[in-house]
């Protein structure tokens, strides 16, 4: 489904109160991306590609309509000048638990040697924390923490539609702790993606009853980038 047809295929969802329309972007690609280096928190700003695919991204948006109500952006550069270009005009607040990985001592060292140091320690890449890092359950955690968040502010009757501007490895936290804790319609291998620079994810959720966990979560894109038709899609590491 591309974006053009969201517009339409929510108008049934809408009727499920109360809800909100969560879309997540991935940063453009970064200067470290470029480099081919493990990111994490550390600070890169976008790369002249990366404007790019932020640019085309709000064109595709724009072109087709869609608008947000609430705007919320990891404070790392790369995600923040994303979420400025894509959301040009509105307020944006900036969330630390929208940051990436934190990869301690690996940071800012080739992305090849995550797992030289992962197969060092007798660990898959998957289970190796980094000497001052994060595991993958705290990165999930705190995404976890801020999606609730999110759900008790925005949850209206009249479907909020909220952006959030992240990371590769935090917004694969995000997704894989949606398709882990609701009854929603994700495929098991999806929720495990890495979303290419400027991929678009986006999802319907709706609350069933009074209970904040009795939410019902309608995936409708996984990772798109539509919008590069005329920039190059870029699909690095998530570090």
């Amino acid at each position: 489904m591309n974006l053009s047809e969201i517009r339409g295929s929510t108008s049934q969802l809408t009727k499920l109160r109360p809800s909100l329309l969560l879309t997540l972007v991935r940063h453009g690609q970064s200067e470290g991306n470029k480099q081919g280096v493990i990111q994490g928190q550390s600070d890169y700003p976008l790369s002249e590609l990366g404007v790019q695919q932020a640019q085309a991204l709000r064109a595709h948006l724009d072109s087709r309509g869609v608008s947000f109500d609430a705007v919320y952006s990891s404070d790392l550069s790369r995600a923040r000048q994303t979420a400025d270009i894509v959301a040009a005009g509105l307020e944006i607040t900036n969330d630390r638990r929208l940051r990436e990985r934190n990869y301690g001592n690996c940071e800012n060292k080739p992305a090849a040697d995550l797992a030289r140091c992962a197969a060092a320690a007798g660990l898959p890449v998957a289970q190796y924390v980094p000497e001052g890092g994060e595991s993958q359950e705290q990165v999930r955690d705190r995404a976890g923490e801020f999606f609730k968040e999110i759900c008790a502010r925005h949850l209206s009757d009249t479907c909020t539609r909220v952006l959030v501007t992240g990371h590769g490895g935090c917004l694969r936290e995000l997704i894989t702790f949606l398709f882990s804790t609701y009854s929603g319609n994700l495929k098991k291998a999806d929720a495990h993606k890495i979303a290419p620079n400027t991929g678009v994810t986006v999802v319907h959720v709706a609350r069933k009853g009074q209970d904040m966990d009795s939410l019902t979560l309608k995936f409708l894109k996984i990772h798109s980038d539509e919008h590069l038709v005329n920039v190059a899609s870029t699909a690095p590491p998530e570090v």
